[in-house]
């Protein structure tokens, strides 16, 4: 596999933080099964995009914003605070007592994420908990046939930000050698 440069993706981030991901993501990768190009091309695209280039490892907002995930029992959170308590962290923006507990269950066998969520934005958590998310949600399938749609749906819900998605994946393709005569939802820029 060609090498990870993720400054190519994300050009406007500390060059520590980038140092700090991409071995993150190199220590962690073959645990996940993110071991071909196809498969690193579609987290890390995905990866830059929910964390707006790795700037963001906590979800952005004023306390007020968090309010709408407030008692959301789909996220898990069923006490006053939980909606800021428990926003966007990592670098999939986890979100939700729920998932912070399922997470710290999966890093760390324990529920210490429910004491202190902030550790989800040390980079080293912040790759883990976006690996383990990758992995439950069976995404190296979607990366093998390199369909970014299936990939950003499963991730995002929705099409939010489809066209940046897409972009960010060409340009880790190329990054990483792979042929894109196959891509559903490639898009030339």
């Amino acid at each position: 596999m060609a090498s990870l440069n993720l400054s190519l993706l994300a050009p406007n981030v500390d060059s520590s933080r980038l140092t700090d991901i991409s071995r993150y993501i190199n220590k962690y990768a073959r645990k996940f099964g993110i071991t071909t190009p196809k498969r690193m091309a579609g987290f890390v695209a995905q990866a830059v995009h929910e964390s707006d280039g790795f700037k963001a490892l906590k979800e952005y907002g004023p306390d007020s914003y968090f309010k709408k995930y407030e008692f959301n029992k789909g996220l898990g959170n069923n006490v006053a605070g939980d909606g800021l308590k428990f926003k966007g962290r990592g670098i999939f923006q986890t979100t939700g007592r729920a998932n912070y507990a399922q997470y710290s269950k999966l890093i760390f066998g324990d529920e210490r994420l429910l004491d202190n969520p902030e550790i989800l934005e040390q980079p080293e958590y912040a790759v883990l908990s976006a690996m383990h998310f990758w992995d439950q949600r069976k995404l190296n399938k979607e990366a093998d046939v390199m369909d970014v749609n299936k990939i950003s749906q499963k991730i995002n819900g929705g099409k939010k930000g489809r066209a940046e998605r897409i972009k960010l994946y060409n340009q880790a393709i190329k990054m990483l050698g792979v042929k894109t005569s196959s891509i559903k939802g490639f898009l030339q820029y």
